[in-house]
């Protein structure tokens, strides 16, 4: 009965330190894994990161586009506004005559 019982143990004890090995290995494949989201995830961000700083740009540069634009059609509207009033006081210059 000796036998049986020490046979028993060495059986428990193999069988638990199989089950800490085991066991060990799974938190080692979790963590590689982990480590490799976060690697995927900072690839991920910098990338993100890039395009918002391209797509900043872009607007940036159709705001001013836009701004330009604007500009040269208020300095035509000028322009065609003082052109009508030269116009119209000829005309009415002409009307007196």
């Amino acid at each position: 009965m000796d036998i049986k019982l020490g046979l028993e143990i060495a059986i428990a004890i193999t069988a638990l330190i199989g089950f800490i090995y085991r066991l060990t290995q799974i938190e080692s494949k979790i963590y590689q894994e982990i480590n490799l989201i976060k690697n995927r995830q900072s690839i991920h961000l910098a990338d993100y990161a890039a395009r918002k700083e391209h797509q900043d740009y872009l607007i940036h540069g159709y705001k001013e586009l836009i701004e330009h634009k604007f500009k040269r059609c208020m300095d035509e509207i000028k322009q065609l506004e003082s052109d009508l009033k030269q116009v119209e006081e000829y005309l009415i210059e002409d009307k007196n005559e």
